[in-house]
């Protein structure tokens, strides 16, 4: 990276999905995340992780005037307005500190903080369907502050020092027909088919990006992250055969009052 964008600090704050439905024979509660392979990134490896995205701001000069002055950390993140932004380090307490208000305020005005629209568009990416207010319920369950700068693996500015603000919110699916669906698509493809499907793809297209879907018991993934050390909180998990991304742990840290 450039010296001056090193002497920066990135910023990342999303809304995650906790998405959960019972089981259509045995009522025990799944876990549902999202599965995505870019062929040529990640080792070329399937992770699962957890729906939803980066926050969008919705008024930049609003941001810019409660915060000074950032960058967009890609022409991407600027094109989506996406919260993923560059600022001095001095700044991170200030700019903390506005983000999680926005989060708490029943009517935030400079950052968009509903989890909706980036679950139903990547339902129709992973599942293949559309995902309707009726189907779902949500609720806010938490924030979750990761002050340590770590580097990331964003392919966006791979390895820039980040911090990350989370704002948890548990989906149920309430239509049977919509857990079916997740399911099946679940059941359909193991990793290794979309492995195949994204080298595929990169050979005819140039770039191999494929989604999918995976349903896993929500308490042996609870239980496993109970296991776990710590310190390996910002590593994949490997569960029944499958690489859960460092971020699906946030669904399950003690989080911070909303």
């Amino acid at each position: 990276m450039p010296v001056e964008i090193d002497r920066l600090l990135r910023v990342s704050a999303a809304a995650v999905c906790r998405v959960i439905f019972p089981h259509p024979h045995t009522s025990a509660t799944q876990l549902v995340l999202e599965r995505r392979i870019t062929h040529g990134e990640t080792a070329n490896r399937v992770l699962a992780q957890p729906f939803g995205g980066a926050l969008r701001i919705l008024d930049p000069d609003g941001l810019r005037a409660a915060v000074g002055n950032f960058t967009y950390d890609s022409i991407r993140s600027s094109d989506e307005q996406d919260l993923r932004i560059l600022i001095q380090p001095n700044d991170w307490e200030m700019v903390k500190g506005f983000i999680l208000a926005q989060m708490q305020s029943k009517q935030p005005d400079v950052i968009e903080t509903d989890p909706c629209r980036e679950l139903e568009e990547e339902f129709v990416e992973s599942v293949g369907i559309r995902l309707l207010p009726e189907h779902y319920t949500y609720r806010p369950v938490g924030i979750s502050v990761q002050d340590r700068p770590t580097p990331t693996t964003n392919p966006r500015l791979p390895g820039a020092s980040t911090t990350r603000i989370y704002r948890v919110f548990e989906v149920a699916i309430l239509d049977a027909s919509v857990c079916g669906a997740v399911l099946k698509k679940s059941q359909r493809y193991t990793d290794e088919d979309l492995l195949a499907l994204a080298e595929a793809l990169a050979a005819h297209e140039g770039k191999g990006r494929v989604n999918g879907a995976l349903v896993i018991p929500f308490e042996d993934v609870r239980n496993a992250y109970q296991r776990s050390s710590p310190h390996s909180s910002f590593q994949p998990l490997s569960i029944h055969g499958h690489t859960l991304d460092s971020s699906t742990a946030v669904l399950f840290e003690d989080l911070h009052d909303t």
